[in-house]
């Protein structure tokens, strides 16, 4: 029995060889995604760990659950608990009321292909599992760079052992795929602009080609016109087009990817667009509905006539637009005028203050401290606010008993938060390097700007990324700001304690004032064990010299605001003129973390010793490596992987300092023996053969179900499993094929 196992396994492996050569490249990448799954979990689980549960009930009702957990590869926009409260009461209801609607709506951001964030392109269009268009655009304008889906935000990205999810914060609701034109004619209230399309002559492009963005005046823009001014340009077509053109943008811009500016119009001519918080306005046109989307492009509804600048000379407006159509992409989709709309209802629009925007990116610490401090309220008010987000694991690297200080203490939590926020709208256009401002809670934060404008700080934490919400803006940032009282660099000395000599030489020079008083500067600030390592007699003899003592302070002294963040290698211009070489090396800087612990979610799934442990971080080294390496040694279920560069890996945002009175806790994590005895009991005493070994070997020995008596080999860091040899044994199966159709009809000649 055992030599014919052996033999059937070696035909297995031969015919899985030969498979692998005929069809290398798909072998490789199913490999890859073999690996994944693993090491991952399926898509349902992925999001039920994420806290995407009102998708995950929506997919449970309407039984998709197990496509979903399939071998893939699926790509699904996921959107968010709070996109679903943002769908229409009524419209939501009759959705979940019809299973085949809330089904339709649920495929429809599903696409049965892998496509990671690297695979988007402007303009990308894919068709969704409910066989209707999904188009990607990527906006780089804007920052930070914008990816939507449908108009809708890509939130993050996740990774799932059979595909990829995108979360995004707003349902897509499946229509008709209509072209603009039809948009126009389906909503009911544009009769007069699809007149002015035909007179012109434009109705046929503005249908057939594309794509477009069409800033759409409805009826009432056209009535508040002044008396005449309609029947003019009816009675002149050709200006009538100048007119309709300047209401034109080649491509699909979705109020998303719309930068505030001049935006260049099919017409030749250029329009300025103003982009607030909870406002968009072109011209004298304000957007009163953006983002209806339509085969060939997406409309936003103005409320005015959007006349043509005087000031700008227009071209040739049919030559314009031929020009936009030749050059832009190909993406004209044949609309279907037969089917019925799903839904013909529009999403109510969703309010995204800064307490919803913080949730739906993450920022669940500080989300749940501006809750326990009674500040969401405040920042859930109409602002303009800007609020400097600290992540969870800025939150995760305070000390213990200072982060518990703050939870049992209101008045101080809500003081360190309003540290955080500016009663103003601080836009990237604003920020300027040394711009100080006063935080609510009274005391001044200091802006900072280096590397031409990449790397920005907020008293020395990084700006990270920039969020906009309906009332104001959120720079995310990687260190949790304290509150100091607004100290000066000479009170900042004294109140350390082991700057002593240099306070006495900063008076002796006659510089103590002026460092106190003035500034902004950096100081490089020797402690009293550096003076005491100077030779014998240096000190006395500087002391008693102060001119030459002032010279020597001065070396010490940068004239501006140069945090750790801003510093690289080069030439520094010292306060008393000339230059000193700085050479950046995290072995000579403190505070990033060497030495520090991390973990992934993934860690959490097993019982064994997993982390990952800083050994050395290299920040900011020069103009093409802004954000440095961190080298970190990595163990796995107790066996160590060697050091790896973690700055290139692809999953940073799931990785979280461990706060240091819980490491030990990391570092010798193994097993009970009660537990191991308990997880023994769990383990099933025999397995089952591979589906088609199972038939090949039930045929030839003449048993319905053989099965193989498992063996375990359990240690607190280990668990192994082998076969007993000879154990073929007839046993009550385990458990069904979950795919019996798989196995059908299957013509096996042993």
């Amino acid at each position: 029995m055992k030599c014919l196992i052996m033999r059937y396994i070696v035909a297995s492996v031969t015919l899985l060889i030969g498979s692998s050569l005929a069809f290398s490249g798909d072998h490789q990448l199913i490999h890859a995604r073999s690996k994944r799954q693993f090491s991952l979990g399926s898509i349902p689980t992925v999001l039920t760990n994420n806290g995407l549960t009102t998708l995950v009930d929506s997919l449970v009702k309407a039984g998709l659950t197990e496509a979903l957990s399939g071998p893939g590869p699926i790509t699904i926009f996921a959107p968010t608990n709070n996109a679903f409260t943002g769908v229409d009461p009524s419209t939501l209801n009759s959705i979940l009321k019809d299973v085949n609607l809330l089904q339709k709506v649920l495929t429809y951001h599903v696409v049965a292909s892998f496509l990671p964030s690297s695979a988007f392109n402007n303009e990308l269009t894919l068709r969704s599992v409910a066989g209707e268009n999904l188009r990607i655009n990527v906006y780089k304008a804007v920052e930070p760079e914008t990816v939507t889906v449908n108009g809708a935000l890509k939130i993050k990205t996740l990774e799932a052992g059979n595909g990829i999810i995108h979360v995004i914060n707003r349902v897509l609701i499946p229509e008709p795929e209509s072209n603009i034109i039809q948009v126009l004619e389906r909503k009911g209230n544009f009769s007069t602009l699809l007149t002015a399309l035909t007179v012109t002559g434009l109705t046929p492009t503005i249908q057939n080609a594309g794509p477009f963005t069409l800033f759409a005046p409805n009826d009432a823009a056209f009535r508040s016109l002044p008396v005449g001014a309609l029947d003019s340009l009816i009675g002149n077509p050709e200006e009538l087009k100048k007119v309709l053109l300047t209401h034109v943008v080649s491509g699909t811009v979705y109020s998303r990817g719309l930068p505030s500016g001049a935006i260049s119009v099919v017409s030749g001519a250029k329009v300025k667009a103003v982009v607030g918080f909870s406002r968009m306005t072109i011209d004298n046109a304000q957007v009163i509905e953006p983002d209806l989307f339509a085969s060939n492009g997406v409309i936003h509804v103005i409320n005015s006539v959007i006349l043509r600048p005087s000031d700008q000379p227009v071209k040739a407006a049919s030559n314009e637009l031929v020009k936009a159509v030749a050059n832009s992409p190909n993406k004209v989709i044949p609309s279907k005028p037969t089917e019925k709309a799903i839904v013909n209802q529009q999403l109510t629009p969703t309010i995204r203050d800064i307490p919803i925007i913080l949730k739906e990116n993450g920022l669940t610490t500080l989300a749940d401290l501006v809750m326990k401090a009674g500040l969401a309220n405040t920042l859930s008010g109409p602002g303009p606010f800007t609020f400097f987000a600290p992540t969870n694991d800025a939150f995760g690297a305070i000390d213990r008993s200072t982060f518990n200080a703050l939870l049992q203490d209101v008045n101080l939590l809500k003081r360190v938060l309003t540290y955080h926020v500016v009663t103003s709208a601080l836009t990237s256009a604003s920020i300027k390097n040394e711009l100080v401002t006063k935080s609510v809670a009274g005391e001044s934060l200091r802006i900072n700007v280096y590397k031409k404008g990449k790397v920005i700080t907020i008293n020395g934490a990084l700006r990270l990324k920039v969020l906009e919400a309906s009332n104001g803006i959120i720079y995310v940032i990687d260190k949790v700001l304290v509150p100091d009282n607004d100290k000066s660099i000479v009170k900042v000395l004294e109140s350390k304690g082991k700057f002593k000599t240099f306070i006495t030489a900063l008076v002796v020079a006659g510089l103590k004032n002026h460092l106190d008083t003035a500034g902004p500067f950096t100081l490089f600030a020797p402690n009293d064990d550096a003076f005491k390592s100077l030779p014998a007699g240096v000190l006395d003899s500087l002391l008693n010299k102060p001119k030459e003592l002032q010279k020597v302070l001065l070396s010490h002294v940068i004239p501006q605001t140069l945090y750790s963040r801003g510093l690289s290698n080069g030439q520094l211009h010292l306060a008393r003129g000339g230059d000193v070489a700085v050479t950046v090396n995290s072995r000579n800087l403190k505070n990033f973390g060497e030495g520090r612990i991390l973990v992934r979610s993934k860690f959490e799934r097993y019982p064994e010793v997993s982390y990952v442990k800083i050994i050395r971080a290299e920040p900011l080294m020069d103009e093409d490596n802004l954000f440095g390496r961190v080298l970190v040694e990595k163990v796995f279920r107790g066996k160590s992987y060697g050091e790896f560069d973690l700055s290139k890996t692809a999953y940073k945002n799931d990785f979280k300092l461990v706060p240091k009175d819980e490491e030990e806790f990391y570092l010798s994590r193994t097993m009970k023996p009660e537990e191991v005895e308990k997880l023994k009991k769990r383990l099933p005493e025999f397995i089952q053969f591979p589906p088609l070994l199972r038939e090949m070997i039930s045929k030839q020995e003449k048993d319905a179900n053989p099965l193989l008596k498992a063996v375990y080999n359990m240690s607190p860091n280990n668990t192994e499993i082998s076969i007993e040899p000879g154990s073929v044994c007839k046993k009550k199966q385990i458990e069904n094929p979950k795919a019996p159709h798989l196995y059908e009809n299957l013509n096996l000649n042993l």
